[in-house]
Formats: structure tokens, sequence, C-alpha cells
């Protein structure tokens, strides 16, 4: 079907250039933008009759239980997304020489439990370089597994992919895209990083 507003959708792009990969993902709320405003100009935070201006730019009836429906669904999808980019940059922040790997987990479920979500387990950041997918696949859940540091001159992906409710998902046809089996939202952030001697640096940002 068509995107509707209101839809979450999470774009996943890889790019291969000058002989290695960078891989970056974002989730999106249709219709909303990143400060929190719909299609029509209006905070959604600040709003009780949001799905008002929908239904005029829709040409369609909606009752107030509808209204009501849109409103919730919208904001939490917003909630869902501000969650997982800030699980994501909480796991970035820990990215320095000899932090064991398992940190990077602790700290993308430690901000999903706040906000009472879950992180996806079957959804593994990685090593990233001349390959797309290399050595060390990078846990998004808490795990004792502490074996592996970061070292500088590392190159990784943090990916995590956060859900309202059971993280079991299916892969559809293309074998690529995926969606929760129970239907509740779930949203995905990704950087590619890079360490460094000192703070990590984010490849794949506008600049």
């Amino acid at each position: 079907r068509a995107l509707q507003y209101g839809d979450l959708l999470s774009i996943d792009i890889s790019v291969f250039l000058n002989g290695v990969h960078g891989d970056n993902c974002a989730s999106i709320v249709i219709g909303v933008d990143d400060d929190g405003e719909n299609k029509h100009g209006i905070k959604t935070d600040n709003v009780n009759n949001l799905s008002d201006n929908y239904r005029d730019n829709n040409n369609h009836e909606e009752d107030d239980d509808d209204d009501d429906k849109i409103m919730d669904h919208v904001t939490r999808a917003q909630t869902l997304v501000h969650a997982t980019k800030e699980a994501l940059y909480r796991a970035i922040e820990i990215c320095t020489p000899g932090t064991p790997l398992n940190q990077i987990g602790n700290a993308v479920q430690n901000v999903a439990e706040q906000y009472g979500y879950r992180s996806v387990k079957g959804v593994y950041g990685h090593g990233i370089g001349k390959e797309l997918h290399m050595y060390p696949p990078i846990k998004h859940v808490r795990n004792s597994d502490d074996s592996i540091k970061l070292q500088p001159g590392m190159v990784i992906t943090i990916e995590p992919v956060l859900v309202e409710g059971h993280h079991a998902y299916a892969i559809w046809e293309d074998g690529w895209s995926k969606c929760t089996v129970d239907g509740g939202l779930g949203a995905q952030f990704e950087h590619t990083i890079l360490i460094t001697d000192d703070a990590p640096e984010i490849l794949t940002v506008a600049h």
C-alpha cells in the first residue's frame, strides 16, 4: 500500500565508495518532521485535534475515536523514534579505546528499558570496511561477552532496533525488509563509527 500519515518507516542505506563501505539507517514518522511538527506545521505535543487537519486534507470523515487513535499512534511512534535514536547515541558515547564490546549492548538496553521497550536480539552491528559485514558482531542487548575491546582504527556499525512489544520479527519476500510479528511499532537508527584515540568519530553524517 502507499505510505500513510503516521506510518513509521526505517530506511537503511549502504554506500560503497573508494573501496570501502558505509552503513546508515534512520527512522521517520510519515508526515511528521524531526522537530515533532506534522505536515500542517502543528506541534504534535501541543495539539488536541491533530487529526482535524489530517481529515480536512484527506477528504473523508473520522469520528472522535479515530481522532484519538491517530493522535495516540503518532505520539507512540514519535516516542519510539526518539528513544531508539537516544539508544544509538548513548552507545556511541562509550566507544573509546579499551571499552569492551558488550558495553554497547548494555548501553542500548539501558535506554530501551527506561522507555519500556525491548531491544531486538537478532539484529547486530558489525565491523565494516572493504566488506559490508565484517567481524566482530555487535550485540544490542545486555550481555557479558567482554572478550573483545575497542581499539583505535576499528570501524564498526551500531544499529539498534527497539520495539514496543515482542522482539520477534518476520522478513519479507525481498529478503531484507523486516516487520514485527505482533504488529507493534519498531524503529531503527544506525551510524558507522571510527574508533579514535579519544572520542568516537561518526562517519555517516553530512558534512
